[in-house]
């Protein structure tokens, strides 16, 4: 999970990534408006200006998603649970496993078809939601398991 650093005692147990399908709105949206903007570049006229404006809006439209699948984390180890969500706005969770409530999965029709579920954590600290999380069940079994031992 980038840069956190476990305890010596510490092993990692399981980790969940956000699921790529999340990408797959912005990168058809962000084609069209890139080629619109690159048609747009090369004609003859005088607003190359607007086009060129254009065109960097239509790369962060795909970017900014890009960068929250890349940041956001979650992390069981042997004794407590890592997660971190958001680019800007970052919200951390670190907690012992005895500090864990419940663990509910949630999911859509669209997260039935390609493998994504919510994970929501419910710890003394508050509710901690990690959107669209690959292998969203496995990570509720496996903290499920933990806390029962």
């Amino acid at each position: 999970m980038g840069n956190t650093k476990f305890e010596l005692n510490e092993e990692k147990i399981f980790e969940c990534k956000t699921h790529w399908s999340c990408l797959i709105c912005p990168a058809i949206i962000s084609f069209f408006f890139v080629m619109a903007s690159l048609m747009g570049l090369f004609e003859e006229s005088e607003d190359r200006i607007f086009y060129l404006v254009f065109l960097i809006l239509s790369l962060l439209i795909f970017f900014i998603p890009f960068l929250r699948v890349k940041t956001n984390h979650l992390v069981l180890t042997s004794a407590r649970i890592y997660g971190k969500t958001g680019i800007l706005k970052t919200k951390s969770l670190t907690a012992p496993i005895s500090k864990i409530q419940t663990v509910n999965i949630n999911k859509g029709i669209f997260g039935r078809i390609f493998g994504y579920a919510d994970i929501n954590i419910n710890c003394i600290t508050g509710i901690y939601v990690f959107k669209k999380q690959s292998n969203a069940e496995e990570m509720q079994n496996a903290i499920l398991n933990m806390i029962n031992k």
